[in-house]
Parts: C-alpha cells; structure tokens; sequence
C-alpha cells in the first residue's frame, strides 16, 4: 500500500496488522520493543511471528542495506529479558540477532534506536524503484501527478485507487453555486483527475544562492539580497489616485506639502527613481523646482 505522508502510512500499517491477525495470518501475542519510526519519533514497536518490516538505516555488519524488507520468523525474550528475532530477507537470506543489535553504533554518542518499522504501507517516496504483484494507491489528502505516477507504476499485474471521498465531496462543494447540492460521482471523479494534472517541483537550494558557479566549487551558501524596486505600473496607478486626491482636496489647503512628503521618501529609499521625482513635481503642478540634497541642487524639468 502506498500512501503520501507518514502518518497515513502508519494508520495504514495498524489497521493492516488487526486484519492479518484476525485472519491468523500473524502471531496472536505481540512483544514491543523501542524504535524509530518513519517519522523520526521514538516510539514502541509491536510485533509477532509473521509480521513484515522494513530497517530505515544501512547496517552493513549484518549486511541490511536501508529500505530492505524482511519476514519475521521467530521473536521471543532471552534469559536476560533481551528480544532475539529470527528475520527472512526479501532475497531469501535468515538472519539472527538481537533487537538491540539492529542500529548502529557511533564513538562517544549513546546506543539509538533501531530504525525499523512495518512494511505493509510506505510513503510514495520510499516505494520509488520498487515493484509488487499488486498495489494499492490511498489517497487521503490533496494529490498530485508525481504521488499518482510513483503509486500507479509499482504493480506488476493489478493496481488500485482508494480516495476519500468525504474530502473530493467538500472540495467539490466549494466550487459550486449551491453548497447544499451533493456532489455527483462524475464531479468528484473530475476534481481527482484536476488533482492529479498538478504538478509541483520540488525547490533545490540553487535556486536561492546568490551565484550557482560559487556554490557548486566551494559549497558556500550566499542568498540573493532581494532587489528594491519601486514598480513602475504600481507607482503611475498610484500617482493617478493622487491627481484625483488633490482636485478634491484642492493642494492650497494641504498642511504637509507633497514635496516634503518626497524628501521624506528619499531618506527611506535613497534612490529615488527621476521618473518618479518629477511625475509627483508635475502632478503637484510645479514644472520648474530646485531640490537640495547634501549641498547640492538639481534642476527638474517638467
């Protein structure tokens, strides 16, 4: 089963689990034992003969690659009260180790956990490059053409599509003229399908740093500075809106002159565009003005 987040691969896999044992398909008692999961949270792990897990980390002492499957055989407590598992590899090899065993040790930190968790159901991103007999597609949040490409491209002979369709019906209904209308099935249908046109790209740092080349020989990361810019379209709008403002306020009776509201300006941005400058000298009705700055004077024309 494949699914987009974590947390409904993790749904996915309990109720999986309550099925397989009501069918006797694994062990009745479950052992717990503490784990990571595919969230990186620490948490317990139940399991029984007959369970199928997959190991989050490369173990290369006992030669688990990350992503590999395997089979739970036989699990039982030792003398010491410590967990012994017997797994079956998805390439037919049997291993045997301890619980504890199953991570990997790193100088002068403390043991972690083992990073294993049930195989049943994953995410889209971990079942890339996998294939199975059949597969089924769970789509319980909004979707889009890579989750529908990697869910439907798994499967060797059968494929399916579980959709939650409370969530396409209230999609649905928020485009409608009349909310109180029950969606029909071919609505529903067609939202699923707009879903899955979508296509996102995933953002790359390169597309943030300042210079590519730099990045690429050395690894230093220098963001783009974003640029001051005054928007032309948005200031001619803008000065239209104040013509009108000052024929109705009539500029005789303004208490702050526009042309201390333009020093004003300069001193937020100092660059002040001589477009800009001499459209709001012109809209105030001032076609020759002498402006000082630092001891120095300009002549704006009209």
């Amino acid at each position: 089963m494949i699914t987009r987040r974590n947390v409904d691969a993790a749904i996915l896999n309990h109720t999986a689990r309550q099925v397989l044992k009501a069918e006797g398909s694994i062990g009745a008692e479950d052992i717990e034992v503490p784990a990571v999961g595919r969230d990186n949270k620490r948490g317990t792990l139940r399991l029984s003969p007959g369970d199928h897990v997959r190991f989050g980390e490369t173990l290369p002492e006992i030669g688990l690659r990350n992503g590999t499957r395997a089979t739970v055989q036989e699990i039982a407590r030792d003398a010491n009260a410590e967990v012994r598992l017997q797994f079956r590899l998805e390439d037919g090899r049997q291993i045997e180790t301890k619980w504890s065993d199953l991570t990997r040790s790193r100088p002068g930190l403390k043991k972690p956990l083992p990073r294993v968790s049930h195989a049943y159901a994953g995410t889209a991103h971990a079942a890339q490059g996998r294939t199975a007999a059949a597969t089924i597609l769970y789509v319980a949040r909004q979707t889009d053409a890579r989750e529908l490409y990697v869910g439907l491209t798994r499967h060797r002979h059968d494929a399916r599509i579980v959709v939650e369709s409370n969530r396409l019906e209230a999609a649905c209904r928020q485009r409608q003229t009349d909310s109180r209308i029950k969606p029909t099935e071919t609505a529903m249908k067609e939202r699923l399908f707009a879903e899955a046109r979508l296509y996102r790209e995933k953002a790359n740092v390169t597309d943030f740093v300042a210079d590519r080349g730099v990045f690429i020989a050395s690894g230093n990361i220098a963001l783009r500075q974003p640029e001051r810019t005054w928007g032309i379209g948005r200031a001619l709008s803008a000065a239209k809106v104040l013509r009108e403002v000052l024929r109705w306020l009539e500029p005789s009776r303004i208490i702050v002159p526009t042309r201390r509201l333009l020093l004003l300006g300069r001193r937020v941005v100092p660059e002040l565009p001589e477009r800009l400058r001499t459209l709001v000298y012109s809209l105030h009705g001032r076609p020759n003005v002498e402006v000082r700055r630092k001891g120095q004077e300009r002549s704006l024309e009209r």
